[in-house]
């Protein structure tokens, strides 16, 4: 029996009285491979800064292997790779190495895990070049190895393709892969790139503000049309759950 990485009980976020979450609850078990899509707007960033600890909910409950999301990540249980960091343009002489050791600020120095890290990520090669000499795909694989450099059990990367030529998503698509199956990280993954996503993920959340729906990359197929007029038309849909997240 799996046992739950993340677990969320009828969360709500709302902004100057506007609601971006209105009671989402859903679970997520160790090894799972999720694409979470949805519309501008439609709460998805917000529910990860929620899972991450960088915010904390109104109302709900969030538990990240039992614990509050703030004490999971100070244990270096989730890795993050947050929206557009591969697009920013930072000037600083920060080398590869540097970037990736600043992902183990809350636990302390480790060599062995920084070399793996960088390894994983296939980025040791460039370890002594500063960040901004990078391409958006070797940037993309720096801050990949900097969240993997705490040993995370869960991976949450927010649009990691932006910005990021065809071959480098290939590339990179093939790393989480390799992360999910061999090393059974728990990965959620948001893109706009849905028929890329739904190829690589086992399962697919659908927010809009709510839940809409969860379901087998394989179910797709059969539901995309109810799901794109749910996430992005003006009327909702209800979608037939195909698997539960």
């Amino acid at each position: 029996m799996k046992q739950i990485a993340i677990k969320i009980d009828a969360l709500s976020f709302e902004y100057q009285n506007y609601k971006i979450l209105d009671n989402i609850s859903f679970e997520i078990n160790n090894g799972d491979y999720i694409g979470l899509i949805g519309p501008n707007g439609g709460g998805k960033t917000t529910l990860l800064k929620l899972i991450t600890g960088l915010i904390k909910p109104q109302k709900g409950r969030i538990r990240i292997h039992g614990l509050a999301p703030e004490k999971a990540c100070q244990k270096g249980q989730i890795g993050y790779v947050p929206q557009r960091i591969v697009q920013t343009n930072i000037q600083c002489p920060a080398t590869v190495e540097e970037v990736v050791t600043s992902g183990r600020i809350h636990l302390g120095q480790s060599n062995k895990a920084i070399e793996n890290a960088m390894l994983d990520a296939d980025v040791e090669k460039f370890r002594h070049r500063s960040l901004d000499s990078l391409s958006g795909g070797e940037k993309q694989r720096v801050f990949i190895a900097r969240a993997l450099v705490s040993n995370p059990s869960i991976l949450i990367l927010d649009e990691p393709t932006t910005g990021v030529d065809a071959q480098a998503t290939k590339n990179f698509y093939a790393l989480l892969k390799d992360l999910n199956q061999w090393q059974k990280m728990t990965i959620i993954i948001v893109s706009h790139d849905i028929e890329a996503v739904a190829k690589e993920v086992d399962s697919v959340l659908c927010l809009n503000r709510e839940l809409i729906s969860t379901c087998k990359h394989e179910g797709m197929k059969h539901t995309s049309e109810e799901i794109f007029k749910a996430l992005y038309g003006s009327e909702k849909t209800i979608i037939h759950h195909h698997h539960h997240v």
